[in-house]
């Protein structure tokens, strides 16, 4: 999405490394070609070690807020460096401890244009680059998933043995190979320059819900039968559980419930 020549810069070191946040927290105010950036931002996996730092900002002119041509608040982002953010120990949460997902604050710290970027627009051509970012996330977050019911299977099967468990190892199975069996579609179509369907999209991300859903009633229907040893926060089985219901609370997966 970078600028070859700022890519170059940025990445001239081998300790450089990204993230940020997906969320749209704070605003960018256009004075000429700079911006002043102002905002909070929520879940920065891996926060304090990362040298630079990227966040979705709407943008500000003359004191208005700029819309698109669809009326929604027009939004670019932007890479910061480490020593224009402020981190914010708010990763409280059950589980995924070891992400260090912290929020991360930025007070009118001044931003060069050449130093945001559009999410779906690129300077290289790189097949994988060409990846839908919705099935792109979709993947990625779908073998995470299976990743923890897999090790969740494997731990409670030193613990218990019963029926529930083979079905639930054969679904993982049967879901992983489906995973596999989409990213290679996606792959294939990619090498041959096809297009990619909406269709496909859409099905992918069905498929995700979908397995998501059940993966979740396998691993309550289980968790209980585990005794005691399965509530104990320094056993293994316990952190799997955790992580799992952490993971999972991330939005692609969640069906549209109003929350308060």
């Amino acid at each position: 999405n970078l600028k070859p020549d700022v890519a170059s810069n940025l990445f001239s070191s081998q300790k450089t490394c990204f993230g940020g946040s997906g969320m749209l927290g704070g605003t960018a105010e256009k004075v000429g070609d700079k911006y002043i950036i102002n905002g909070l931002w929520h879940y920065a996996t891996g926060a304090p070690y990362l040298t630079h730092f990227t966040l979705n900002a709407k943008i500000i002119e003359d004191g208005k807020e700029i819309l698109d041509e669809n009326g929604e608040p027009k939004f670019l982002s932007f890479i910061l460096n480490q020593s224009q953010v402020k981190l914010i120990s708010t990763w409280k949460s059950m589980g995924m401890v070891a992400t260090s997902s912290h929020s991360f604050e930025v007070e009118n710290e001044i931003v060069h244009q050449d130093y945001s970027f559009i999410y779906n627009e690129f300077y290289s051509d790189d097949l994988v680059e060409k990846i839908p970012f919705r099935i792109f996330a979709d993947l990625t977050l779908l073998v995470n998933y299976l990743g923890m019911a897999e090790h969740f299977i494997e731990k409670s099967l030193e613990i218990i043995h019963y029926q529930k468990q083979t079905d639930f190892e054969h679904f993982v199975t049967k879901s992983t190979s489906k995973t596999i069996e989409f990213a290679k579609t996606i792959e294939n179509l990619l090498a041959n320059n096809s297009p990619i369907s909406e269709e496909i999209e859409t099905k992918i991300h069905s498929f995700g819900i979908k397995t998501v859903e059940k993966i979740t009633q396998f691993i309550i229907e289980i968790y209980p039968q585990l005794g005691i040893k399965g509530s104990k926060i320094n056993e293994e089985i316990n952190q799997i559980f955790r992580d799992y219901f952490t993971a999972t609370q991330h939005r692609n997966f969640r069906q549209n419930i109003q929350l308060k």
